[in-house]
This record gives structure tokens, sequence and C-alpha cells, in this order.
């Protein structure tokens, strides 16, 4: 998928030498730069940081935050047409739900609200033995695990408790909870965790998202 991108969009990382630019209408990104932080900065470039998507109210900075639109609790990806500006009692409220659902939520009163919740959450958590995650089906595809750019595994503790959630997980559903998120040129975006279990499950293909205008500088 083409994503939409700010006319003008800059963003460095700490260490000063990776970053992250816009260029006739693609995104270019050099060095190790955090992926999730690009994501947000260009969400708040093209949303605004300071109304929120779901209430309409005007917040000051400090009381916004970025909502994943599908949640990521049910495989919902950092990449900019899932992303969006929302103050933080929307985001904390909407919690599981997606943003559609969301707002049917706000339409009811509290009783028939909450039983809504709770039906649209356990029907979701049933659709994982059958998809593993919950996305718009023209965002993913299936591609070869062996055309993907990834960096090595990592071995610190953090990466190896997320290592075992997302084994338990196909152990539990058969598939991946999220797809993995990939430049044009192939570098692996998000999804780190996802690659080396499906690689070591010996997987040929896995769903991936792919960002046509963006690109990894190697």
């Amino acid at each position: 998928m083409r994503v939409e991108l700010p006319s003008k969009f800059i963003y460095y990382a700490k260490d000063r030498v990776g970053y992250a630019y816009v260029k006739d209408k693609c995104l270019y990104i050099k060095g190790l730069v955090p992926w999730e932080k690009v994501a947000y900065d260009l969400c708040y470039a093209l949303n605004g940081k300071k109304i929120c998507f779901y209430c309409g109210k005007k917040f000051k900075k400090r009381k916004m935050s970025v909502d994943h639109k599908f949640p990521r609790n049910f495989g919902g990806v950092t990449i900019p047409p899932n992303l969006i500006s929302a103050c933080r009692g929307c985001n904390s409220a909407k919690s599981d739900l997606n943003s559609y659902e969301y707002r049917i939520f706000l339409s009811m009163e509290e009783k028939e609200a909450k039983r809504y919740r709770e039906r649209t959450y356990h029907k979701k958590k049933s659709l994982r033995y059958s998809k593993g995650f919950i996305l718009p089906k023209k965002w993913t595809q299936d591609f070869e695990i062996d055309r993907i750019i990834a960096r090595p595994a990592p071995e610190d503790e953090q990466s190896q408790k997320k290592y075992k959630k997302v084994t338990n997980f196909l152990k539990k559903y058969h598939h991946l909870p999220n797809p993995i998120v990939l430049s044009a040129n192939y570098v692996l975006l998000e999804g780190n965790t996802v690659y080396w279990v499906a690689l070591d499950n010996e997987f040929e293909k896995v769903p991936v998202v792919i960002l046509e205008n963006v690109y990894v500088e190697l």
C-alpha cells in the first residue's frame, strides 16, 4: 500500500546519525531509526496534535496520544493508515475496540454499551482461531520469508519474553498474531519477533504489510 505522507517531514534519532525524511511523496529512512517513533511523528504531522479524532475536543500536547484504529491486541500494526491523534481519555476508553466499533459504543446507553463491548471482544477473540489478527484484507499479503531483510535477533530478557509470547500464540491459534511491516525494498520495519518465530518454525511465507512509498537506505 502507498501511505499518505506530509509534504514536509524530518525525524532525527537520538544519535543524530539515523534520520528519516519525506521527498517526492516518499519516506526515506537512513540508519538505526525507531520505526514506531517515526510513525507516531508522521501521525501528528498528518492529523495535528491538539484535536482528538473521537471527541473533537482540543487538548494540550501532553494530553494527546496516538491511537491504533485497529488495536494492537488484535493485530493492529503501526502504520500511518492505522494511526490517529486522540486524547488520552478516549484512547483509554476505546481499549480493544476498533475506531468504527468505538463510535457505535459512544452512541449507546451505559448498560447497552457494556454488553456491546463484551460481545465484540469475545467475537474477535474467537476469530483469532481462523485469522490470527483482524485487519482489512487489502492491507496484507503473503510474502516469501527469505526475501525479508531483517536485523539479527536480539537476545535480551525482554525480547525472549516477547518471543515466548508469540510462540504460545502460534501454538494456541495456529496463526501469527500480527503481520510484519516491510518497506518497499523489503526491510523489516515492525514485527521482528514474529519474523524470528516464523523463521524458526520454518514458515515459507508470512503475512506482511508492504509500504510501497517507504524506503530504507541500506
